[in-house]
């Protein structure tokens, strides 16, 4: 019997397991999904329990099975029949569904094939002595268990964020400091009273500032980042969606960031006097911003990390349009402000924290007091940074190795991590967002179900007739 450990329960285990079980094979199948709590096909983005965490994709875009669009939204009106495939649903709605995936697989799978939950954390993964078609890996957990798998899987989804850069970080070891803003209970802990500083200004800020305000209605909010950007919201009317054909466009846009930036402005105004809308060019270059971010060499790369991005994230990684009002409703009353700058140190008292922020684009700084800070940077990519027990031992031992960039793990075209020598580590293989690396766009649903049926069926090609 083959044994295929899937480490993580998120999105991307979840559905890989779905798929290992429901895919035809040949010879008996044991898949163990290890998720280090108890609640699986939740992970980070769907195990909120808050009516204000939105999916931020209408649910017709949301299917986990690539070859069934209307997957999840079939699932969505079997509870509510009024749901449209432009409707944005829960998050908490998301999860059930995904656990409804599992269940369904695991009860519809042939006998040859079978699925284990475990409640365990892995602390460590090494090589057996066996080599050839012997080899496998031995997976210890934390309770003293080891496992002993013919391929492994590392599904890990998104790290807590790292503390931003300043000269004295030890206010970030204060209990007036929330560094991961999805750790369960981590925001209850905040009384409705006290003024909150936001740190970013992304879709976790956001996520985090309805939160605080519907806990505390009257609390005042900051949420601060170098260019104060806020994500555009999904639009509200459908209209004209053909923006042509994206090869015409990924061929004119060269290999430098001035040319994509260039070509892509021109582009959309020409869409636009056709009346069609920005969104749907950016939406046309979905699957083809894998080979534009190749295209790029390393110096090009670090340039459009360094200028872009956060214009790229706030237009393709966008609001539900109900968040993106309730958004707006806060900053016109003025309970949420946004201040463009950074953070250049924190002063504690008995009963709040001062902080100083160098304001963009001059000398003038601001001071802020606030009761708390909360860190809503976003998911830590870079493995040097990451402060996980299993991740730590793979890098020390050599098995991964991180990208110069620091956006994620180097993985081979076969899921493979590639090890400190830059070779596939064979039977150790990664999917979820840190394929980001290879990928650029790997941390949303419609990229990661690819991924996920892709690599099921890699693990089971040597074993199908």
């Amino acid at each position: 019997m083959k044994t295929i450990v899937i480490i993580g329960a998120g999105f991307s285990g979840t559905v890989l397991a779905a798929h290992l079980l429901t895919l035809p094979r040949v010879e008996p199948l044991q898949v163990l999904l290890l998720n280090r709590s108890g609640a699986q096909g939740r992970g980070v983005a769907y195990g909120t329990r808050s009516a204000k965490h939105i999916l931020n994709v209408p649910a017709g875009n949301m299917s986990a099975i690539s070859t069934n669009p209307g997957h999840f939204l079939d699932y969505c009106r079997q509870v509510d029949a009024l749901v449209r495939p432009e409707s944005f649903v829960s998050r908490r709605m998301y999860g059930e569904y995904l656990e409804w995936l599992l269940a369904g697989a695991a009860s519809r799978s042939e006998s040859t094939a079978s699925l284990a939950r475990l409640e365990a954390e892995v602390i460590c993964i090494q090589q057996t002595h066996a080599s050839g078609p012997d080899r496998r890996l031995s997976i210890k957990l934390s309770n003293g268990e080891t496992i002993l798998a013919d391929e492994t899987v590392l599904a890990v989804g998104n790290f807590p964020p790292c503390n931003p850069p300043v000269a004295d970080a030890s206010f970030y070891s204060s209990s007036r400091y929330v560094g991961d803003p999805w750790a369960p209970g981590t925001l209850d802990v905040i009384p409705p009273q006290a003024d909150v500083l936001l740190l970013g200004t992304g879709l976790t800020a956001v996520d985090v500032a309805a939160q605080l305000a519907q806990a505390g209605p009257r609390r005042q909010c900051y949420a601060v980042s170098r260019r104060g950007l806020l994500p555009h919201p999904h639009r509200t009317a459908r209209g004209p969606t053909n923006a042509g054909d994206p090869r015409d466009l990924v061929d004119s846009m060269g290999s430098d960031v001035r040319s994509y930036v260039r070509v892509l402005r021109e582009h959309i105004r020409v869409c636009t006097e056709d009346g069609l809308n920005w969104r749907d060019v950016l939406a046309s270059l979905r699957q083809d911003t894998p080979e534009l971010w190749r295209r790029l060499n390393r110096q090009e790369q670090r340039r459009f990390l360094r200028h872009i991005q956060s214009y790229w994230d706030v237009h393709r990684h966008r609001l539900a349009p109900e968040a993106d009002l309730y958004l707006h409703g806060l900053l016109t009353s003025g309970l949420l402000q946004l201040i463009r700058g950074r953070v250049t140190s924190y002063q504690e008292s008995l009963n709040h924290v001062d902080i100083c922020i160098q304001l963009r684009g001059g000398t003038h700084v601001r001071n802020v007091r606030v009761g708390y800070v909360i860190n809503c940077t976003g998911p830590a990519t870079d493995l040097r940074r990451i402060d996980d027990r299993l991740i730590s031992q793979l890098l020390k031992d050599g098995l991964i190795s991180p990208d110069m960039l620091g956006l994620g793990l180097r993985t081979s075209d076969a899921y493979e991590c590639l090890d400190a020598k830059g070779e596939s580590f064979t039977g150790l293989r990664y999917i979820g967002p840190l394929l980001k690396a290879r990928y650029w766009e790997a941390t949303a649903v419609p990229e990661l179900r690819v991924h996920a049926e892709a690599l099921a069926r890699l693990l089971l090609k040597d074993r199908l007739v």
